[in-house]
């Protein structure tokens, strides 16, 4: 078969990427037939360029997820890499599901692309169940939208209509991909303003990251209320708002959806930090609950009915040379060109964060716990000065004068903590802790080898080893990474 072209976008005369539609191999045993070849020119690439190094960073991306065998994601199968082009071919996942399922469920003048709101409400489950096998990587899709993600229909299925099969559903271009343990080398080359399927503190980070050239900027706002947000709006598409009033439990889920991605994840709980993909779950979770309560076997969770006869027209696409989809907007200016050399990137296993089960507490818990802690410190101190009636000499009494300014200061950022947490407010609670601590040493040491300043002493010692401890910890670091 002669290669088609299916995609072709160009921000810049020297710049293009295009996607084109290729016979697989016949050396190649994988069950598919067809392959995709998606190819990144930059005709006036010198030593790097910041354009061709979106396609190693998608090479990567897809390379780390499938040595994680997981099922929802294109598999890659080739990297070929030029002077001024990279080609990245990967197998073929499916139909498209804009052009196969989407598109012609509009023309057909219907109101919604499913045939009830319970399968409605499965290929939700399905889409967050694809993005959660993301998230728990630590991995965000950064693009999700109608034409990146590939369904297809069950082939013994003999009803009138197109049944889904939900367990095809598979994620493609992960080209805008991000990954909390590999920060991006280069600002997004997409045009905010057009980005409508993202979260406005997204697209506002974007633009931002564009106009100072620091990716940086869009690492320090990653989180996977990015990719929720898309979904709600990809699930609008498939059904008519004015289905709102009657299918009650698919408008509830969705608003929920969409309400989690407005905002940017908090970097922590009331009890330590958020897991990463804690959002995912919980409405997974909930998605299942209504699943069971309707009484919906779970054999039947993996499939969904949809309007649309069972022969159905081909994918129009493939007949064409021009796309009729509309993709991800670039910019229009020039791309910045990297000034560090483009790195040969090699796929490399994830590592595996290995947490020691005992001591690990929360970063609330220990400021919790170490406010207490300070609290019992100076009260066994001042019950030993009544027992012993110590006199303090005049820089004790100095050092009692700025415990006391410095413990009312300390309760004032351990509740902002409990109940507001920020990296500066964590930051000047560790100052005060310091300066606390300093003045109860100082308080035991008068109390020399007494009986009482045992205690004292064991309890100073415990809290300075466990703020050590958890500072090694890595989730304590990614805590304070999310606190950024």
């Amino acid at each position: 078969m002669t290669p088609r072209l299916i995609q072709t976008q160009s921000p810049s005369p020297h710049l293009s990427v295009s996607v084109w539609r290729e016979s697989l191999p016949s050396r190649i045993d994988t069950g598919k037939q067809y392959q995709y070849r998606k190819i990144w020119k930059d005709v006036q690439a010198g030593g790097s360029s910041s354009w061709l190094s979106w396609a190693h960073h998608e090479h990567l991306m897809l390379s780390l997820l499938s040595q994680r065998s997981i099922d929802h994601v294109v598999k890659v199968s080739g990297l070929q890499v030029a002077d001024t082009q990279v080609d990245l071919v990967t197998l073929d996942a499916g139909p498209d599901f804009l052009r196969d399922w989407l598109m012609p469920s509009q023309h057909s003048g219907s109101t919604t692309l499913w045939k009830s709101e319970v399968d409605a409400i499965k290929w939700m489950r399905a889409c967050l169940k694809a993005l959660l096998s993301l998230h728990a990587l630590g991995v965000i899709h950064g693009d999700l939208k109608t034409d990146n993600l590939c369904v297809s229909a069950e082939d013994v299925y003999s009803g009138q209509s197109k049944r889904l099969d939900l367990t095809s559903l598979t994620l493609i271009d992960f080209a805008y991909a991000l990954y909390r343990e590999a920060p991006l080398k280069f600002v997004l080359p997409t045009d905010p303003s057009r980005l409508d399927y993202l979260p406005d503190f997204y697209r506002q980070a974007i633009e931002v990251s564009q106009n100072r050239q620091d990716p940086g900027m869009l690492q320090s706002v990653a989180c996977v209320n990015i990719d929720l947000y898309s979904l709600a709006c990809l699930l609008k598409q498939t059904v008519d708002p004015g289905l709102s009033s009657s299918w009650v439990t698919w408008s509830r889920m969705v608003n929920e959806l969409q309400k989690t991605g407005i905002q940017p994840q908090k970097p922590f709980s009331f009890w330590g930090a958020y897991l990463f993909d804690q959002p995912t779950r919980t409405l997974l979770k909930k998605i299942e609950t209504i699943l069971q309560r309707l009484n919906i076997p779970k054999d039947q969770w993996n499939w969904a009915d949809t309007v649309l006869p069972a022969q159905a027209a081909a994918t129009p696409l493939i007949d064409q040379s021009t796309p009729l989809i509309e993709l991800t907007p670039l910019i229009s200016r020039s791309v910045m060109v990297l000034t560090s050399s483009l790195p040969v990137i090699v796929a490399q296993p994830i590592p595996d964060i290995h947490v020691p089960e005992t001591f690990i507490f929360s970063l609330r818990a220990l400021i919790l716990s170490g406010f207490i802690l300070d609290t019992l410190i100076f009260n066994l101190i001042d019950r030993a000065y009544n027992h012993y009636h110590l006199i303090l000499t005049t820089p004790a009494y100095g050092w009692g004068l700025l415990s006391v300014v410095t413990g009312l200061l300390l309760g004032i950022q351990t509740f902002r903590i409990l109940f507001a947490p920020k990296l500066s407010t964590i930051k000047w609670w560790f100052v005060f802790q310091v300066l606390l601590l300093c003045a109860a040493l100082y308080f035991s040491m008068i109390l020399a080898l007494k009986y009482e300043n045992a205690w004292v002493l064991a309890l100073i010692f415990s809290q300075v080893w466990i703020f050590f401890y958890m500072r090694n910890d890595a989730r304590w670091k990614q805590a304070i990474e999310q606190g950024t």
